[in-house]
C-alpha cells in the first residue's frame, strides 16, 4: 500500500522521530511504499529514503492546507499517518479534501483532550493508534470512542553493539534522557545518596543540568554522580551500567530509553507511571516504584547492589521479551495490520 507520513513539524530526534524513522523503515521492508513529509535538514530528512521536504510553523496555517492539498493530488495514499499535535488539523483537512486515503493519527502523550479537540479529531480521523493502554484510557475518558482506537505499541532496531553484563563490583545506575524536571532525576539523585557506594551515571542535557549538579553537591554525591552530557549513541554507555533507571514523575507514555536498556539486555528500575509497567515486568525484567519515592527506590538499590548476578538475569529476560515483541518488523506488522483493518 501507499502510505504517507505527516511529520512536518518535526525538527528533533526524540521519541516521536524515532517512531517516525523506524515505522518507515518497518514498513518499506515489508513491501510497502512509504513517503515522509518532514523539515528540510532535519534528522528525519537525513533518515528517510522517500520523502518531501516541508516544514510546518503553524497548527492553522493556510500554507500548510495548500502544500498538503498539492501532496495529497499528486501522491493518492491509501493510508496518511499523522503523528504530531502541529500536524494535527491542516494536513488532515487538506488531505480529506486531495485524496480517498483513510487518515490515522499516533497520539504518544498521556494527556486529556478537551470536548472540543475530541469533538473535532473524530471528525478529522478514521483510527487513532495510542502508544500504550495508558495513552489509549486516557483518551477514552477524554471521549474518544474505544472502537476508535487500537493500541500498537513501538519496537526498536538492534543496539549497535552487544549487551554485555557491567564487570564493576558496585551497582552503577545509568540514566539516559533529556535533564527537565519531569524525568524525575533529582529522585535518582536523593535515593542515591541514600545508599553508600552506588554510582549514577547521567546521561543526557536539557535545562535542569544546572540544579540537578546543585543537588549532587548539596546531597553530598557529587563523587558518586558523573553528569556526562549528550552522546549520540547509548549502547556502550549502557555496558557501562548494571541497570537503567527511569525515575519519571510525569505519565510518560512509552518511552524508547526502557525498550533500548531491554535490547541491551539492561535491567530497569522505573516509576509505575503512565505506559511504564506496560513494558516493566516487576520481578522479571525490572522494578517498580511510586512516583516521585526516593525512598522507595533507594531501598530497591539497597537490594540490587546485594546481588548483583540477579541483574544479569533480569537483563536478559529484558531482551527476550525486547526481541520477542519491540523489534521494528513487530511494530510494523502491529501498524500495518490497523492499516488494514481500516481500509477493510
Amino acid at each position: 500500500m501507499k502510505v504517507l507520513q505527516v511529520a512536518s513539524s518535526l525538527l528533533d530526534w526524540g521519541g516521536i522521530e524515532r517512531y517516525v524513522s523506524y515505522l518507515d523503515k518497518g514498513l518499506t521492508d515489508r513491501g510497502h511504499e512509504v513517503t515522509v513529509v518532514c523539515p528540510p535538514n532535519s534528522p528525519l530528512a537525513e533518515r528517510s529514503s522517500s520523502q518531501r521536504q516541508f516544514r510546518n510553523k503553524s497548527q492553522f496555517s493556510f500554507r500548510t492546507y495548500s502544500q498538503y492539498l498539492k501532496i495529497g493530488r499528486e501522491l493518492q495514499p491509501d493510508i496518511a499517518h499523522i503523528h504530531f499535535s502541529p500536524d494535527f488539523v491542516m494536513p488532515a483537512m487538506a488531505l480529506r479534501k486531495a485524496c480517498a486515503a483513510k487518515i490515522i493519527m499516533t497520539r504518544h502523550l498521556v494527556l486529556p483532550w478537551s470536548p472540543a479537540k475530541v469533538k473535532r479529531y473524530i471528525k478529522l480521523f478514521d483510527h487513532i493508534i495510542p502508544v500504550s493502554q495508558a495513552v489509549e484510557k486516557k483518551l477514552a475518558d477524554s471521549g474518544i470512542p474505544i472502537e476508535m482506537m487500537t493500541v500498537a505499541k513501538a519496537g526498536v532496531p538492534p543496539p549497535s553493539v552487544a549487551g554485555i553484563p557491567c564487570l564493576e563490583p558496585t551497582l552503577r545506575v545509568g540514566s539516559f534522557g533529556r535533564l527537565v524536571e519531569e524525568k524525575g532525576v533529582d529522585v535518582l539523585l536523593r535515593a542515591v545518596a541514600s545508599v553508600p557506594g552506588v554510582r549514577a551515571e547521567i546521561y543526557g542535557n536539557g535545562p535542569a543540568e544546572d540544579s540537578l549538579k546543585s543537588l549532587a553537591n548539596e546531597l553530598e554525591v557529587s563523587d558518586r554522580v558523573t553528569f556526562h552530557g549528550f552522546i549520540p549513541d547509548i549502547a556502550n554507555a549502557m555496558n557501562k551500567v548494571h541497570l537503567v533507571c527511569v525515575p519519571s514523575v510525569w505519565d510518560e507514555a512509552f518511552p524508547y530509553s526502557i525498550l533500548e536498556a531491554m535490547a541491551m539486555a539492561k535491567p530497569v528500575v522505573a516509576s509505575a507511571v503512565g505506559g511504564l509497567p506496560e513494558v516493566v515486568q516487576d520481578q522479571v525484567t525490572g522494578r517498580l516504584f511510586e512516583r516521585g519515592n526516593d525512598k522507595q527506590l533507594a531501598a530497591i538499590l539497597r537490594e540490587m547492589s546485594g546481588s548483583l548476578d540477579n541483574l544479569v538475569t533480569m537483563g536478559e529476560k529484558g531482551r527476550e521479551v525486547q526481541q520477542a515483541e519491540y523489534t521494528i518488523s513487530r511494530m510494523a506488522e502491529r501498524i500495518e495490520a490497523v492499516y488494514r483493518s481500516v481500509l477493510r
